[in-house]
């Protein structure tokens, strides 16, 4: 499966993020794709990531090196991060949901639930979140 952004406040953030996680059990730094939306074309690009207890610690060419503090996570269905790099400042608040996971989700909506309250820790409002999101038709290629 992959994960979807769903919410952020990076506003220069890539619309229709999403990334093809390494197979489990795959050593790190593993490599991984991610693709996003410029415009009305879809970009593939590939990274690689080391997670070392709360952190994913991320490499490409796009985004630079950056590291991700997850605040929230199930490991399955979605993950509440900060993000921050180089290139792109921060701390950035990052909503992800899992492909397979349904709007209705009580995870998700504890993923939402703790991604308000940190917005509010963050001096932040819906006002400063990027919906990544939506309006997008993802592609079905692996």
């Amino acid at each position: 499966g992959r994960y979807y952004l769903l919410n952020t406040t990076h506003k220069a953030e890539k619309s229709c993020l999403y990334v093809i996680p390494p197979m489990n059990g795959t050593k790190f730094p593993a490599p991984y794709e991610f693709g996003y939306k410029e415009n009305s074309t879809w970009e593939m690009n590939e990274g690689s990531v080391f997670g070392q207890g709360p952190h994913i610690i991320d490499e490409d060419e796009v985004f630079g090196a950056t590291n991700t503090t997850l605040v929230y996570t199930d490991y399955r269905q979605c993950n509440v991060g900060l993000l921050s790099g180089d290139r792109i400042g921060g701390p950035h608040l990052e909503l992800w949901k899992h492909s397979h996971v349904k709007d209705e989700s009580k995870v998700l909506k504890c993923c939402q639930t703790v991604f308000k309250q940190e917005l509010k820790k963050l001096g932040k409002t819906s006002e400063d979140v990027k919906l990544v999101s939506k309006g997008c038709s993802y592609p079905n290629n692996n």
